[in-house]
């Protein structure tokens, strides 16, 4: 079987910016032709000439620009960064250079025009591409851009019905690796999983796929759900570090044993076969570092008896209040740890 081949869903408007820098040089001709009576031939002489070295390369290069929009690589974001400083760089260049000669040529309000319609240029085409060429769905790169913060975590969630792993979440989508035969970019299909207390279901777009798997972006999510999504995903996946560290943790009057996985200011994860903890109990996590005793209040936020998300039986707790200083006593004591999940 041959390998499978990077579907991508472009949104409507880009097709129409890229018409417009594809035909911006025939449409600079046709305004001078209409409103200037300026012939195509003397145009096309004295491109340089008349529209200055920026502007008339600008111009010459738009559907170049226009064109790379299509093939949605991260080089065609930067071509158009590059590309529409240009028009702004002429427009000061020429000022600079003959601000009296500019400045009679060009009368007053059609100088703000100018200047205005650059600017709008720059930021309306900015802000659709940043929104729709930039998302983290819309690229056939490793998604390393993104507007909402991706974390790397393994969670079950389901996709029309179906239990799927994802290795990657955010407040606006998701990544699930593998191979997906029935979906393709474009689809629209129902998403469900519940992560903590909160509870997602919404209808998601598929926006990327590939050999890799399939990214979706959320939509219709409301934005308390969105809110509260990212609020959790701010606090209980903040950079974790892998840990071999022995605790005690005190739950209603029964202690519980077993060893730290990873931790963070926030939380840890603690390994502990058979311990029978539920989620939202309230305790104290013991442990010892370098000789120092810590005692850390914690709230048991999620359980896990059958090693889902890959990772041990055990349960994960957040800590009542940061432990900034618990990690500078683990980090002078233990080196440099290895970031985990």
């Amino acid at each position: 079987m041959g390998r499978m081949k990077t579907q991508i869903k472009r949104p409507l408007i880009l097709y129409a910016i890229i018409v417009i820098y594809v035909l911006a040089p025939l449409g600079n001709l046709l305004l001078l032709r209409v409103f200037f009576s300026v012939s195509v031939s003397a145009v096309l002489s004295h491109v340089y000439k008349g529209y200055g070295i920026l502007a008339g390369t600008w111009l010459l290069t738009a559907p170049l620009v226009g064109i790379g929009f299509y093939f949605v690589k991260k080089a065609s974001w930067y071509a158009f960064l590059a590309h529409s400083a240009l028009i702004l760089a002429d427009f000061i260049f020429k000022w600079a250079r003959a601000p009296l000669l500019y400045w009679q040529s060009i009368s007053g309000p059609h100088n703000l025009l100018l200047l205005t319609g650059n600017l709008l240029l720059v930021f309306v085409i900015g802000y659709i591409v940043q929104k729709d060429f930039r998302a983290p769905y819309f690229q056939a790169l490793p998604r390393s851009w993104r507007e909402s913060v991706r974390l790397p975590i393994v969670h079950r969630i389901m996709i029309d019905g179906t239990p799927t792993r994802i290795d990657d979440l955010s407040s606006g989508g998701c990544f699930a690796p593998g191979t997906f035969v029935a979906q393709k970019a474009g689809d629209i299909v129902s998403i469900g999983f519940t992560i903590e207390t909160v509870r997602v279901d919404c209808k998601g777009e598929i926006r990327r796929q590939g050999p890799d798997g399939i990214g979706i972006q959320f939509l219709s999510l409301p934005h308390g759900v969105k809110r509260r999504l990212g609020r959790v995903l701010a606090h209980r996946f903040a950079l974790r570090y892998e840990a071999r560290i022995p605790f005690t943790c005190l739950l209603g009057g029964e202690a519980v044993t077993g060893e730290i996985l990873n931790i963070s200011r926030g939380g840890c994860y603690m390994h502990a076969s058979g311990s029978g903890v539920e989620a939202g109990g309230i305790g104290e996590v013991q442990m010892a570092l370098a000789g120092k005793a810590f005692r850390v209040p914690a709230r048991v936020v999620w359980t896990n008896r059958s090693g889902e998300h890959e990772k041990p039986e055990g349960f994960g707790v957040r800590f009542i209040h940061p432990q900034g200083k618990l990690m500078k006593r683990l980090m002078r004591s233990s080196g440099r740890l290895a970031l985990t999940r």
